[in-house]
């Protein structure tokens, strides 16, 4: 492959070229891109073209022309390319099956400062963008932070191979950190402000073989081309003509690395009626499971079990916590027909000793000792009941095999002196993407607490020691449960015992039916009208809980969270006949916390065609800095006070430039006052409160918003609110 140099270029900086552009093609696919970018991309005599220029900075000119060329200049510009090659279909051509790929050309250039000329393309499956660097002006890529992998000859021409990751949107718009590799090749720059020819062969295919030795991955060929990129310089090019010849084959070419993941393609396991698709109950040995850290240990053992007669014991080691591994191998889960990614869920049964709690996590990696990557993902976060087999479900990944070759799910425990027992682990379909935090009861399952498929009286055991654990440390139990309240009491036992010795003949379910939401949520309950929110920073994290029911009433928990918000509200429409005078307003909750807290009823009054905000703080034992306004309120002695059925409150009325009102209400004798917990209720018309104000108008004002809040700092703590109504 001969090449002849009389002056040459390159395409591609190593941290430059971002492809976040806008507009569409002339054959009218979408581009995805950044539309503060400008991008224009369409199709001539079967190739393929697009001009990128960066913030729509300086002009750009591109023109194409006869014999596959086209005319480009720049000026001014920061940062700009021209490009024109070859578009594959996706997942039909691999760089591994390609004979020969090369590209003819005729260019000239000229250029003042920072340009390059050369192929730059995209695989998908792995993802990854390449280089072939021609020759350049001003600056030698691909620059600093990069991996010398070596070099190799092509034709007459020695490159230099190198590697690094990027941090940027892909030729499909996803935002990732994404490996670039770089052929660069060993030349004199170009002369600036000097028209250089260059032409020749550049033989594509030779540089997939060179890269694939020098241990980098090789996916799918989504595009390759032709072209100049410039940075921050003036300049012109007019690539003359050019060609590309190409064959392939339908087998892999050379193994000198083995491309793609270490597994052998195979069809999808079959998906089971629960959705399951991966299933291992231990009772056999499993080589795809084990500790995640080499120093860990992970043993079959008949001493504890959930199900069976065995479960896997996982030790830690003397500098790693323990942890459960187990290998996915990829081609074992259905793919989506489109390419994108699909969601499954993952869970397992895992009994410790002490209360643990566990971070379960994707994690994808390769083992190369020549570029090593590893990306992981938390799935979610569950707390381990001691002395009990737990159930952690409701853990939803997405998944898509383009990038890594190896994959694993890992349970880590979060305490460095903790063993655990594991079992019945599984790797299933999502029930929905859009409900991950949302869990319902499973009432055809009622009373069946250990999943052997009977009811006797080794669910009555996993019911009482539920029992004792919910007493002891939450009111949120799903364990013991089984009459879908989400919570484990006597009244579950009594129920469980009646149908076991045969003198019941069912398990009822409560009347108030519920589900259970874990970590940050909104949820709207269609029985009331009203949508409940929580906030703490907590992405499918345990340590929030909060049980919604049917009638409204919620239950929330919390554990060792800095800022912790849970409400649940109505809406009106404006104008609406929702007087203030015909609003009852009536609750009734247990209310514990080790620190600051917060209970308030809240909401928004239409009065003409401005809005009355008022607060009612039922409990607000607050010492924090960032609610000055409460200790004001308690100390100052400068508040009116009212009293409304028997209860003393402090009325403050505050007014802003923007004619909002408010009116706050603080209670008097706060009810958590020297004290971690406390019971608080009340019955009232809202009027009762906004009566005391003189702009208040019974006949007038409507109701736009109205709710109840619990709000939190640095604490553990719950509210369980047994009664929450608004009615008219």
């Amino acid at each position: 492959m001969r090449k002849i140099l009389i002056k040459m270029l390159s395409v591609f900086t190593a941290g430059i070229c971002l492809l976040t552009a806008s507009v569409f093609s002339s054959n009218g696919s979408t581009i995805i891109a950044n539309a503060a970018d400008q991008l224009i991309k369409g199709i001539i005599d079967d190739y393929v073209y697009e001009i990128w220029n960066a913030f729509y900075e300086g002009d750009v000119e591109y023109e194409n022309t006869d014999n596959n060329g086209f005319s480009y200049s720049w000026n001014d510009i920061h940062n700009s390319t021209a490009l024109k090659g070859n578009g594959f279909e996706k997942n039909t051509v691999q760089a591994d099956q390609v004979k020969n790929y090369s590209i003819d050309y005729s260019l000239d250039i000229n250029t003042d400062g920072i340009a390059y000329v050369g192929v730059q393309g995209w695989m998908s499956n792995a993802t990854a963008k390449f280089n072939i660097v021609e020759a350049w002006a001003s600056w030698q890529p691909p620059g600093e932070n990069v991996k010398n992998l070596g070099s190799v000859i092509i034709g007459d021409t020695t490159y230099d191979l190198f590697w690094n990751l990027h941090l940027g949107q892909t030729f499909d718009g996803r935002g990732i950190n994404y490996p670039m590799y770089w052929s660069v090749a060993r030349r004199d720059p170009l002369e600036p402000d000097t028209t250089n020819h260059l032409e020749g062969t550049i033989d594509v295919s030779e540089h997939f073989r060179a890269w694939a030795s020098a241990g980098l991955d090789l996916g799918y060929l989504y595009d390759v081309k032709f072209g100049i990129e410039a940075y921050k310089s003036n300049g012109s090019a007019k690539l003359i003509s050019m060609d590309t010849h190409m064959d392939t084959a339908t087998e892999q070419l050379f193994d000198k690395f083995k491309v793609h993941v270490p597994y052998e393609e195979h069809d999808p396991l079959p998906v089971g009626k629960d959705g399951r698709i991966i299933n291992v109950d231990f009772e056999t040995p499993n080589d795809k499971v084990g500790p995640y850290y080499n120093e860990g240990k992970a043993n079959l053992t008949k001493d504890v079990f959930f199900s069976g007669e065995q479960s896997l014991k996982v030790e830690h080691g003397e500098y790693v916590i323990a942890t459960f591994g187990y290998e996915l191998d990829p081609y074992d889960l259905p793919v989506s027909a489109d390419g994108a990614a699909v969601r499954f869920q993952t869970g397992a049964r895992i009994y410790a000793d002490k209360d643990v709690s566990f971070d379960v996590y994707l994690v994808e990696y390769n083992d190369d000792e020549v570029i090593p990557q590893q990306r992981n993902t938390l799935i979610g976060k569950r707390i381990c009941k001691s002395g009990q087999w737990t159930n952690l479900r409701g853990l939803f990944f997405d998944f898509l095999h383009d990038k890594f070759r190896k994959y694993k799910i890992v349970f880590a425990a979060n305490d460095r002196d903790v063993d655990f027992f594991i079992d019945d682990f599984f790797i299933g379909f999502a029930d929905t993407a859009d409900d991950a935090a949302i869990h319902t009861f499973e009432a055809e399952k009622r009373g069946d607490l250990n999943d052997d498929g009977i009811i006797n009286s080794f669910d009555l055991v996993v019911c009482r020691k539920a029992l004792i654990k919910s007493t002891a440390n939450s009111l949120i139990e799903e364990n013991g449960d089984v009459n879908g309240d989400f919570k484990t009491n006597v009244s579950d036992l009594v129920l469980l015992t009646k149908y076991v010795l045969g003198t019941s003949d069912d398990i009822p379910l409560t009347d108030n039916e519920a589900v259970l939401l874990t970590g940050d949520s909104i949820f709207y309950n269609t029985n009331d009208q009203r949508t409940l929110e929580v906030s703490a920073l907590r992405q499918n994290d345990d340590t929030v809980s909060t049980i919604v029911r049917r009638d409204g009433t919620f239950t929330a928990e919390w554990k060792g969270i800095a800022d912790y918000t849970c409400g649940s509200f109505a809406e009106y429409e404006e104008n609406s006949f929702n007087y203030c005078k015909d609003f009852d307003i009536s609750y009734c909750a247990d209310v514990s916390s080790t620190k600051d807290i917060d209970v308030v009823l809240c909401g928004y009054v239409q009065k003409d065609y401005r809005w009355i905000g008022f607060e009612i703080h039922e409990c607000c034992k607050w010492s924090g800095k960032d609610k000055p306004d409460i200790r004001e309120a308690t100390d100052s002695g400068r508040l009116k006070t009212v009293t409304v059925n028997g209860i003393e409150y402090y009325m403050d009325i505050g007014d802003d430039k923007n004619s909002v009102n408010y009116i706050y209400f603080y209670r008097k004798d706060d009810p958590m006052n020297n004290s971690d917990s406390c019971c608080i209720d009340n019955k009232y018309r809202l009027s009762d409160f906004l009566g005391n104000w003189s702009i208040y108008n019974e006949e007038n004002d409507r109701v736009k918003q109205i709710g109840m809040y619990v709000e939190a700092s640095d604490s553990n703590g719950y509210a369980d609110f047994k009664e929450l109504s608004f009615t008219k």
